[in-house]
């Protein structure tokens, strides 16, 4: 069993690679700046990371950093979460500023 657990633990991490080899370096690029921004978003409110992605999810701010990627990625990533904050407030979001 324990063998088992190291063998899947292995194939998923040379999936990721794999898949991390066939994606673009913009596309590594957009991962992390998304992942960084859900982080900045979830220490500003308070929330776990999970929260805070489904929340950018649900109320569209994600989507709005993926479709800006190429202006809000120059900006701070004070200035991204604010912009999400106030993307999510026009699509149903609660949480302010």
């Amino acid at each position: 069993m324990t063998s088992f657990s190291f063998f899947t633990k292995d194939v998923i991490l040379a999936t990721i690679t794999l898949q991390t080899r066939l994606m673009t370096k913009e596309q590594i690029n957009i991962i992390e700046y998304l992942v960084c921004c859900v982080g900045a978003f979830s220490q500003r409110f308070g929330l776990t990371n999970r929260q805070a992605y489904q929340y950018l999810h649900q109320y569209k701010g994600l989507q709005f950093l993926m479709d800006f990627y190429d202006v809000e990625h120059t900006q701070s990533i004070d200035d991204a979460v604010e912009d999400c904050t106030k993307i999510c407030q026009r699509h149903g979001g609660t949480l302010t500023l």
